[in-house]
């Protein structure tokens, strides 16, 4: 009526295959320096970089479109990202709420599984709506400092 079950013993097979057993490789198959698996810099270290910061803070959409360009494919499609994020900022703020930090959330929680960072979409999204400017220098000073495209001319 029905087939014998065989019974074959698993072996143990985990091999590292060149790239770091508790890290994330850029877009090359490289290995990220140690260190890329945390943020580079503190949520409030914007002056660390001053010309991000004021970039951040004057005009949002090209430090995030700098984000997604910088990290393409991980991060999605750039044009699709811009036309979310633009639509979560612009059509909402016609009702008094804009929702970019959704979207920036979201974006935020997609960056730190690219650099195998532990998630943490409560952080993720207090940062985006409550230091937008802050959150998205963050991203971009640790971008510069582990780039995932190494070979990317820097904005």
């Amino acid at each position: 009526m029905g087939q014998p079950m065989i019974s074959v013993p698993m072996q143990n097979t985990t091999v590292n295959q060149g790239g770091p057993v508790n890290g994330a490789l850029d877009n090359q198959g490289q290995p990220l320096a140690p260190g890329h698996n945390v943020f580079s810099s503190g949520i409030f270290s914007c002056f660390d970089d001053f010309a991000l910061c004021c970039t951040a803070l004057v005009c949002p959409c090209l430090s995030y479109q700098d984000i997604i360009y910088h990290a393409q494919p991980r991060l999605g499609d750039t044009c699709s990202k811009m036309c979310q994020w633009s639509c979560a900022c612009f059509l909402p703020s016609f009702c008094g709420v804009v929702c970019c930090c959704v979207v920036e959330a979201g974006t935020r929680s997609e960056f730190r599984r690219a650099y195998n960072m532990a998630p943490n979409v409560a952080e993720d999204f207090l940062c985006a709506w409550c230091c937008q400017c802050c959150a998205l220098s963050q991203m971009m000073r640790h971008i510069k400092k582990y780039p995932l495209n190494p070979g990317m001319r820097q904005r």
